[in-house]
Formats: structure tokens, C-alpha cells, sequence
């Protein structure tokens, strides 16, 4: 079983080096990944180069084993992660001779602003607000809401959708699991304007 991990939600740390130097930024990159994973009781191994195919790690816990390949990509666009979210996946998928599963990992740095920003753009201007709140009570009715609540209903869900804080909020702690690790909280600076800059252009 080959299992890939494109998010790379713990990672995106402003000490990695500058997009520049890749080796150096992948070092960082399989450095961080390691600590995440003995922090979660992980036994973690860093197999010395040699001839032939050798994963980045190899991490073991409860007769579980994973044989471990990190990209860092300098930037959040598809174009650049493809191409190394692939080459990922087939060095890991090389590991069998290592008797554990593939896991390939890609490290973005700008992955989680760039999701948001899309979001932002193509589900958040004022006429795509207004019909997703139609779709939301017309799905309503069909449950079967009674008919006087429902001008209160879209009312709510309109403003729901236009809280841009709580949407972030929501997706930043999920995405670089603030629940397992509260100090990320702290750690990624990323902000709400940030992401609203693709908004903002394009209204």
C-alpha cells in the first residue's frame, strides 16, 4: 500500500532556508518531519547513503513501518508540486526492499496562504456569497424547514459565509493541527490579509 501525503501541514516554518538552495531546504524539511514524528512516540531512523535506493527515514511504531521521501518545494503552485510530489512518490514506492510502506511527503512553505487565497477568490466574492446562501435554503426547503424560518435562516447563513476570521481560524488550526500541537498557533504567522489580497483584487 502506497500512501501519500501532499499536505505537508507542519512544515511551513520561516527558518527553512531560502527557496534557493533545495538541498538545504529538504534537510530542514526531513529534520522537522523527524522531531513530529518521535514526538509522537515514532521510532525514527536516518539510513546512511549507499549504493542503491535509501528512504530520507524510516519510522516504526507498534509493528507499523514507513519508508519516508521529502520534497520542499520553494513555492505553493500545482506546477511546481506535481512534478515533486511524483518524484516522491516513486522514490518512496522504491522502498519495498526496506519491508515498509511508501509515505511521500512535500514540504511548501506557502502551501496553506495559497489554498486560502484561492478559496477566498473563487468562492467569496459577493455574487458567488449570494448563491452558495440561495443553494444553502433551497436544501433547507427541501429538508423540510418551514417556510417562515427561512428568511431568518439565509440571513444567518449569510453571515456565516462573510465571517472571513472564523473560516481562517477554522482552517489554520485543522491544517497545521493546533489541536495536537497547540504551540503551531504561535508558530505560522500567516494571516487573514494575506489570504484576502486575491479577494480584494479581484473586487
Amino acid at each position: 500500500m502506497i500512501i501519500n501525503v501532499a499536505k505537508m501541514n507542519a512544515l511551513e516554518n520561516p527558518e527553512l532556508p531560502p527557496k534557493s538552495d533545495v538541498a538545504q531546504r529538504e534537510r530542514s524539511a526531513e529534520s522537522l518531519l523527524a522531531a513530529m514524528f518521535e514526538r509522537a512516540g515514532w521510532d525514527v531512523q536516518h539510513p546512511p547513503p549507499r549504493e542503491g535506493f535509501q528512504p530520507d527515514l524510516l519510522v516504526r511504531r507498534r509493528g507499523i513501518a514507513y519508508a519516508v521521501e521529502v520534497k520542499a518545494g520553494p513555492e505553493g503552485r500545482s506546477d511546481r508540486l506535481v512534478p515533486l510530489f511524483a518524484q516522491a512518490v516513486l522514490q518512496s514506492a522504491r522502498a519495498a526492499a526496506q519491508k515498509a510502506a511508501p509515505l511521500a511527503v512535500v514540504a511548501a512553505q506557502y502551501m496553506f496562504r495559497e489554498v486560502m487565497r484561492t478559496y477566498f477568490k473563487e468562492y467569496c466574492s459577493n455574487e458567488r456569497l449570494v448563491q452558495r446562501t440561495h443553494q444553502l435554503v433551497d436544501q433547507a426547503k427541501t429538508d423540510g424547514m418551514p417556510e417562515e424560518l427561512l428568511p431568518l435562516f439565509a440571513t444567518k447563513m449569510d453571515e456565516h459565509l462573510r465571517d472571513y476570521q472564523s473560516v481562517f481560524d477554522w482552517a489554520k488550526e485543522r491544517f497545521f493541527l493546533q489541536d495536537l500541537c497547540p504551540e503551531h498557533s504561535a508558530r505560522f504567522k500567516v494571516s487573514l490579509a494575506e489570504c484576502l489580497n486575491s479577494l480584494l483584487k479581484k473586487s
